[in-house]
């Protein structure tokens, strides 16, 4: 039996592709992409990355209004795309196709408006939440805790609700009719405490990956979904046991054996529908979907059964399906602009992970994650995360050296910036120490006789050069002292 304050450690591995939103954008005046890279790059990293030239040409660039000031910004900023790279924050990894479609759009006009105003190629690309520290990509524990809700509540609906389901329903009426309470300070799921998830890969694989989500239908159609695509950072597939987090109960209305048979209950059907759906359609790879048919079929039905583990969905695009419940579903149907949207009870398109806008084939449906919870032998499901992740392992030297050359690098400019500070550092100091000198001469000249100044400045000479030939400069001025001196007074 659960006990109070009782904390379990679970594991998450990533079926598919996730795309957990954070408001934040890369814009392509913080990024560059090069060679199947994105590089993206603070303000701070941007000044430090140019000339003194170069910062006076952006700040030009940064006074033109309009579109074509953009236009400029974004062609200058991908002009100097090779020093950049050498101060990116992080670097993550994206198709040829992507590269293609970006180099084709950056600096460009996209399109004209009716009123005849350019539309520049925003090229903007939605980051997944992230540690600011490290860059990483982290699953929020409300998003996971968003899944197991909905999973919990889908549970609950087992009766015929007493009020009808549509699009002016209250969500919380719902949720408070299902879980029996009347406010959010007594939702039992408040006592559910669930961390956020860290990315901790035990290869130390890269983290995120940049894809085109695209929109397909979810049935044979001649009027295929073209068009509706949109850019996203998301943490890849196949990753094995990376990312972590603490499921933390504080009171035992559910135990975790609940979570696992609500979650699975809900969720695994889904997965096995949507697999069949996309092999009748053609648009994944066939292998890949029929392996992970056969786990779910044989090692992943085990560890379901015994409580191990449990399937969720979480992040964008995940599907109206696994955000609404059984029987009461009411899924707004978009019919074109003028036209009013219709809900129905299942969706009509899906959203798939592609490297190209216009793929049709070896497509991943997002956000389906694997929990596992204490010890179990989950051997083939890891064997086959990791031979399709494949090429991520190949890709992975190539970013550990780019990271130490990045290092070495900014360590030598760092260097070379130290040196220069101080060089200059000792030139100032050098200038203060002579135009202290040059000031306590003249307070020291202007109480001197006009005798006293000679024996002074001819002092002051001998410091400053002791080679006293016959012919040099300093013997003649001496010659010339002595010379005055025969008509001196003896005071």
């Amino acid at each position: 039996m659960m006990k109070f304050l009782d904390t379990t450690r679970c594991t998450i591995s990533t079926l598919s592709p996730v795309h957990i939103g954070c408001g934040e954008d890369y814009y392509p005046t913080n990024y560059v992409i090069d060679d199947l890279l994105l590089h993206h790059f603070s303000e701070e990293g941007l000044i430090a990355a140019l000339t003194p030239a170069e910062k006076i040409g952006l700040s030009k660039i940064g006074d033109e209004q309009g579109d074509n000031g953009i236009r400029k910004l974004q062609e200058f900023i991908h002009s100097k795309k090779d020093k950049l790279q050498n101060h990116a924050t992080h670097s993550v990894s994206l198709s040829k196709e992507l590269e293609t479609f970006y180099k084709s759009r950056i600096g460009q006009t996209s399109q004209r408006e009716n009123n005849g105003r350019n539309v520049n190629n925003q090229l903007n690309i939605a980051r997944h939440a992230f540690n600011p520290y490290n860059q990483t990509p982290y699953f929020a524990g409300s998003s996971i805790k968003g899944a197991i809700r909905t999973a919990l509540l889908n549970n609950n609906n087992n009766e015929r609700l007493p009020f009808p389901v549509n699009e002016k329903t209250p969500s919380n009426k719902l949720q408070q009719h299902l879980f029996g309470h009347t406010s959010i300070q007594s939702d039992p799921l408040r006592l559910l405490k669930i961390s956020d998830a860290t990315y901790s890969h035990v290869d130390n694989l890269h983290s995120a990956e940049i894809r085109f989500a695209v929109n397909r239908k979810n049935k044979p159609s001649k009027f295929e979904a073209k068009g509706l695509n949109q850019l996203l950072e998301c943490l890849p597939a196949h990753r094995s046991r990376a990312l972590t987090f603490d499921l933390t109960f504080l009171e035992n209305r559910w135990t975790l054996r609940d979570i696992c048979n609500a979650c699975n209950e809900f969720f695994v059907p889904q997965l096995e529908k949507e697999l069949e759906m996309l092999q009748t359609l053609n648009l994944c790879n066939a292998q890949w979907a029929q392996s992970l048919e056969k786990l779910l079929a044989n090692e992943l039905t085990d560890a379901f059964r015994e409580n191990k583990a449990f399937l969720l969905r979480v992040g964008q695009h995940g599907g109206a399906e696994s955000n609404t419940l059984d029987s009461v579903r009411h899924i707004k149907i978009m019919q074109g602009k003028g036209n009013a949207p219709k809900y129905m009870d299942k969706p009509t398109t899906v959203w798939l992970a592609a490297d190209n806008k216009d793929q049709n084939d070896n497509l991943l449906p997002f956000g389906w994650v694997l929990v596992e919870i204490d010890d179990f032998k989950f051997d083939k499901t890891h064997e086959f995360l990791k031979n399709y992740a494949a090429k991520d392992y190949a890709l992975q030297t190539r970013l550990q050296n780019l990271a130490m050359q990045r290092s070495e690098s900014l360590a030598k400019e760092q260097q070379k910036r130290e040196r220069e500070a101080q060089q200059e550092a000792e030139a100032i100091e050098k200038e203060r120490l002579r135009e202290e000198a040059k000031q306590a001469k003249v307070a020291k000249m202007a109480t001197l006789s006009d005798e006293q100044k000679l024996i002074f400045e001819l002092q002051a000479d001998f410091q400053a050069d002791q080679n006293c030939q016959a012919n040099g400069v300093l013997n003649q001025k001496l010659v010339g002292v002595i010379k005055q001196a025969v008509n001196w007074s003896s005071e």
